[in-house]
């Protein structure tokens, strides 16, 4: 947007002209504006302390205030890709310890708020019983068997393929890799078929984040 467009919606923004804006995380740093309602987050920020300071934009007038966060195991992956391209420096294991604290934060099954206390130091226990843990509590059940069938999987193709080759594998899929490499004579081929791929994708995403 040119400076003379940004300038008229932030203008309309504070006026209550506009209703919703749509921008980048840069957007509203500077803005006085206490009656913002409502924070959505349509990919994962970079670390703990940006979402804390873009959602922190809500609700400034005490009243209710939502934060919404969609998020999607492949852009944490994409976001890791990202840095692991970067040379190795103390500064790039600043930002991988950040980014792997929000995706924790995203993958959080205990509350929310909780969690983002604990991370800066403010060491709570009592639930806020109004985040999107505490209000609907994910349903748990026993996945060692699954755990044991993604670590095989990734033991048998000798710990040199990604998530989504090992997903592959597990649901049995004649692709044309894993042809080549003559993977679908393995004894875990096949074995997960009977589950999608977003499944298993749950599934390996945690089982990461428990290794890193």
């Amino acid at each position: 947007m040119s400076n003379e467009q940004r300038e008229f919606v932030q203008r309309a923004f504070q006026r209550d002209n506009v209703q919703v804006v749509v921008a980048t995380i840069a957007f509203g740093m500077g803005i006085n504006k206490s009656n913002v309602r409502f924070v959505a987050h349509f990919d994962l920020p970079r670390s703990i302390e940006a979402y804390y300071q873009e959602t922190g934009r809500a609700g400034r007038d005490d009243l209710p205030a939502e934060a919404v966060l969609f998020y999607e195991p492949a852009d944490y992956a994409w976001l890791q890709k990202i840095l692991l391209e970067k040379p190795e420096t103390p500064q790039r294991q600043i930002e991988q310890h950040k980014l792997q604290s929000i995706g924790e934060f995203a993958e959080s099954q205990t509350c929310r708020r909780l969690v983002l206390l604990n991370y800066f130091g403010e060491y709570r226990q009592k639930p806020c019983n109004n985040c999107d843990i505490c209000l609907d509590p994910p349903k748990k059940y026993d996945g060692l068997v699954d755990a044991q069938k993604v670590m095989s999987t990734i033991y048998r193709v000798g710990q040199r393929f990604g998530a989504a080759y090992v997903i592959a594998i597990l649901r049995g899929s004649h692709n044309q890799k894993i042809k080549d490499h003559q993977h679908e004579q393995l004894s875990v081929f096949g074995i997960g078929k009977d589950r999608s791929r977003e499944y298993w994708q749950s599934v390996t995403t945690i089982n990461s984040f428990r290794l890193s």
